[in-house]
């Protein structure tokens, strides 16, 4: 029985590899986009604070 369960996961495994192996991809692509958006927005955000702070210097009296 054991054995026989062994079989079928070695075999729909061989079947299906490419698959497995595009949804690894894919999900590590997806996983790399995030990051690189992430800091992206990161740095954006700290851009916006630091135009934020000269407009205020010399708005100033």
């Amino acid at each position: 029985m054991k054995t026989k369960i062994i079989d079928w996961v070695k075999e729909w495994i061989a079947d299906n590899l490419i698959f497995v192996l595009l949804m690894v991809l894919m999900f590590a692509g997806m996983q790399y986009l995030f990051y690189q958006e992430s800091q992206a927005l990161g740095a954006a955000a700290q851009q916006v604070e630091v135009l934020k702070l000269k407009i205020s210097l010399t708005m100033e009296p």
